[in-house]
């Protein structure tokens, strides 16, 4: 009987021993459950975000795609708005501007990025717009704008169009504003009849 209970005595502190290493074993898988549990909830936020920032991307790429297809049609029609430009210059500039320049420029052309440059008669060479006088860059504005005029009937086919000058004549000697007018008087018997000037002086030898 004694022996017995000497047996029982070391299995119970046995048992006792080993459930409290058991114990520490569960508090421990607790514990790495719990941070486990954080990990799988902040890799569920992380696939979230990268959920939305992929699907960001993908809604980005297709509106850079578009953007890019957009600017490629507005550089095409940039290009054929330019190359029409230029044949409208051509048609309806060189004498206007040979007039208003006395012969020193015969030609006007737009470049890619829009700017404008003449063909300067004295150089046999191509200036750029700002590179001319302030005089001249009127006169070649002049001519620019009487060539609008003209193409713009043209194009409109109406019998009669009216063009509005605004001190045409500013930085034009007496000669030239004279030659100006006779140019103006030849444009009006066609499609735009009537051009009205305004000015806070009447030129030299105009009446």
């Amino acid at each position: 009987h004694a022996d017995l209970l000497n047996t029982a005595d070391i299995l119970n502190h046995g048992l006792a021993s080993r459930k409290q290493e058991i114990d520490r074993y569960q508090e421990r898988l607790k514990t790495d459950i719990s941070a486990e549990q954080q990990r799988l909830q902040q890799y569920d936020k992380l696939q979230r975000v990268l959920d939305q920032q992929e699907s960001k991307l993908g809604h980005d790429q297709r509106d850079f795609a578009v953007f890019n297809t957009a600017v490629d049609l507005i550089q095409k029609d940039a290009r054929h708005s330019i190359e029409r430009f230029n044949q409208l210059l051509r048609t309806h500039c060189p004498e206007l501007l040979n007039r208003f320049t006395h012969s020193h420029y015969k030609a006007l052309e737009i470049n890619p990025d829009f700017s404008l440059k003449v063909v300067s008669q004295e150089k046999g060479d191509f200036l750029d717009f700002n590179e001319t006088s302030a005089g001249t860059q009127r006169q070649i504005a002049l001519a620019m704008q009487i060539a609008l005029a003209n193409a713009l009937a043209d194009t409109t086919k109406t019998d009669t169009q009216m063009l509005f000058l605004d001190e045409p004549f500013a930085f034009f000697d007496p000669q030239r504003a004279q030659d100006t007018l006779q140019s103006l008087l030849e444009t009006s018997q066609g499609p735009v009849s009537q051009i009205w000037l305004t000015s806070q002086t009447v030129p030299q030898g105009v009446k």
